[in-house]
Parts: C-alpha cells; structure tokens; sequence
C-alpha cells in the first residue's frame, strides 16, 4: 500500500520525466498502430504529442492525490471529445496501452506502481462506457427553454445587443443574481461546453458566447455596487483562479454574489500566480480566500498556493474557500487540498462563507 510520501514522489517523478514518457509512448504508438499517410504524419505526430501531455498532467494530479475517479473521468471526457472529432476509440485505448509500457519502462518500481492502477482503472472503463452520448438526446437550444433557450440563441448568433438586453432586463424585473445565473447563464454555458465537446460548434463560437456572457454580467455591475452599499457587512474576500486555469467566469459570478450580498471583493481573475496570491492576501488582510480549480490538472498548483498561504506569517489563520468544476469531477480530492472548506457549487458558496466566519 502507497503512503501519501509515495504518491507526491511518484508524482513528481513522472513529472519530471514527462518528455521521456511521452517520447517513449509516441515511438510506440506510431510503431504499433496502422501507417498514417506521409501527407499527415507530421500533424498527427503534433496532436498526439499535445494528447499526451495532457494525459500526462491528469495523470500526474490523479497520482499525487491517489484518484483514480479524476484519471477515468478525464479519459472519458477525451474519448468523448476525440470521437466526435472522428478518432476511434481503439487508437485512446492504444494510446493508454503505451503509456503504461512507458512508465513501467522509465520509472522506478515503487513510482510505477502508485501510478499503473490508476492506468488500468481507467483503461477498464473505456471497455465498459459508451462512446457518445445518446443520439436522440437533446441538444443546443432544443436542451433548453425559456430564458436560458432566448439567450443561447442570441448568444449563437453573435446578437450580443439583444442577448445583454435579456439579461438586463430579467434582472431589472427583480429577478435576483443567482437566480439570473442558475436560469440563464449556467445552463447556457454548460450547453456551449457541450456543444464544443460534441464538434457542433467550434472553438471561436464558444469563445464567442462566452465573451458575450462576459459582457452580460458586467452590465450588471452598478447594481450589485447599489446592493453591497445597502448590505455592507464589513467583510472582504480576494479571489482568484490557480495558475494556468483559464476559466473565471463561475469565479466572477459568485464574486459578484458575494458583492451583492454586502462583501468588498478583490477579484484577481483567472491563472493568478502563486506569489501573487499569496502577497495579494498578505497585504489585503481579507477576510476570506476564494481559490478555484476547474480542471484537475491544476489540483496541486491550487495545494501548492494553500501550503503557501499557511505558510506565510501574514496569512496562516486565513480561511479559504475552495471550488470549481475539477472538485466536482473527483469526490475525495477536496478533503486532501488542505483547504479551510469546499464549496460544491456556486449557490452554496455565500451560505458556508457566513457559516464560517463568526
């Protein structure tokens, strides 16, 4: 049985040696599966190259936080996506095959073997779940209505007056911001991040809806300064998203509830270095952290940030709310971030702020 001191090194030694991995697994891939035309050798070489490094950097969080949930999810989500794309199943499978013959090749015994379960937890699961999802399963404005069906069509068809419009005026007829966020906007970017993952729309679509969906919320912003005056509660918080995570908007809606509610927020936004962080909180002296994480294969650069707050003299005591979609994906993770506490979802973070803080 691995120990938690296994898992870090086995972690950080496959890390280290990544480039090694993913060389070995490429040679053998490309050795075993069948000739890919010349004309295309050298673009496929690339995509698969950039596969695995993101094969590797889940892999690497799942290890570190023996999570064999976070890996499976992962493997699936990709089977999802290149499928749709028209890549068989059978290559990612082979894929997998390769890399486990290269870690169990290029690392030491005891790093292989807290890594290789979480391999073939995977692998198994790709024997066992179905490829694509139903076919007769609703999509695009058809998994939609009301509201949140209005604005995804607006959104989709880059009428970004009328889709702000919507919003603006759902939310000047008294609609509150979480109910503003739980019947348009979530709904609606959840179904945008579907649509890409299915190969329905395409890279500069989504960013395009969600630009929108970024300027839709701003609009609501001398509101939610109106509501913090007349709530002021003496509270503040900074928040931020780890390093490398591109994805802010669920960090800046809940900032934003936070805000309605009476708080005074630092929001640092997204891919936020550590020492950043870290002096940012030292300096403020807020009252709370928030710390996201939306995909795990940022999990322990957000541990990394949270041993550093604790670390620094200024901010050991200072509590931290940690969320984001990569919490969500892998039950178990968040009782090993050493966090103060877990929000399981944006509505839900405000209510356990309060409870936490005296």
């Amino acid at each position: 049985m691995t120990t938690i001191e296994d898992r870090e090194d086995a972690a950080e030694r496959l890390e280290a040696r990544s480039w090694w991995v993913i060389d070995a697994t490429m040679t053998k891939l490309f050795r075993t599966r069948p000739i890919i035309p010349k004309a295309l050798a050298e673009q496929v070489r690339a995509s698969c190259t950039l596969d695995n490094t993101f094969h590797l950097a889940f892999l690497v969080n799942a290890t570190a936080f023996d999570s064999p949930a976070l890996f499976t999810g992962y493997t699936l989500w990709t089977r999802r996506v290149l499928a749709s794309r028209g890549v068989q199943p059978a290559d990612l499978a082979a894929n997998l095959d390769c890399l486990t013959d290269a870690i169990a090749g290029l690392l030491p015994k005891p790093s292989a073997e807290a890594i290789l379960p979480i391999l073939a937890a995977a692998r198994a699961a790709l024997d066992d779940a179905p490829v694509l999802p139903d076919p007769d399963e609703p999509v695009g404005p058809d998994a939609l209505d009301g509201l949140a069906r209005r604005y995804f069509l607006s959104a989709m068809e880059g009428r970004t007056d009328q889709a702000i419009a919507l919003v603006k005026r759902t939310f000047a007829q008294g609609l509150g911001l979480q109910e503003v966020c739980e019947s348009i906007i979530t709904p609606v970017q959840h179904e945008i991040g579907r649509l890409w993952e299915l190969n329905r729309i395409t890279v500069a679509e989504e960013h395009r809806c969600s630009a929108i969906t970024q300027l839709a919320v701003a609009q609501l912003y001398p509101r939610i300064v109106t509501l913090r005056k007349q709530h002021r509660n003496g509270r503040s918080l900074v928040a931020a998203s780890v390093g490398g995570d591109q994805h802010d908007l669920g960090l800046r809606l809940v900032c934003d509830r936070f805000g309605a509610a009476g708080w005074m927020t630092t929001y640092l936004g997204a891919s936020v270095p550590m020492a950043g962080i870290v002096s940012m909180a030292a300096e403020a002296r807020p009252d709370l952290l928030l710390l996201s994480v939306s995909m795990g294969m940022h999990l322990r650069s957000a541990r990394t940030i949270l041993r550093a707050i604790r670390a620094h003299p200024d901010t050991r005591d200072l509590p931290v709310l940690i969320g984001g979609q990569a919490l969500a994906a892998a039950p178990g993770i968040a009782d090993r971030l050493e966090g103060t506490a877990v929000a399981q979802d944006p509505a839900s973070a405000l209510d356990l702020a309060n409870r936490l803080l005296p």
